[in-house]
């Protein structure tokens, strides 16, 4: 039980989520971000995949500061109760993750 709290805190977007199940809000296969956000994101992965070396690692910090603006937002959405901008910004955050493990080969 320890063990889970401590996963649980440690990591951004299973916080996030805890919060929101805290509240009562779940999160379904309907909570998709915009299509522009989408597209993003699908660039994203593709520059990704042919990156190498200095480009790999300046996609890496590009991409921990596009977590940290995430994860900053759901800080000031969590301090004014605004739920629906929290739940938008996890969802936000679980496809930043997804990117983060590109990153991470």
């Amino acid at each position: 039980m320890l063990n889970t709290a401590h996963s649980i805190l440690k990591d951004d977007l299973a916080r996030a989520q805890y919060l929101l199940g805290c509240k009562g809000i779940s999160l379904t296969e309907q909570d998709k971000p915009n299509q522009q956000f989408l597209m993003q994101v699908m660039e994203l992965s593709e520059e990704i995949e042919s990156a190498e070396g200095e480009q790999l690692n300046q996609l890496r910090e590009e991409h921990m500061k596009r977590i940290s603006e995430t994860t900053h937002v759901l800080e000031l959405a969590s301090e004014q109760e605004d739920w629906d901008k929290f739940k938008e910004h996890t969802v936000l955050l679980s496809y930043w993750k997804r990117v983060s493990k590109l990153l991470d080969r």
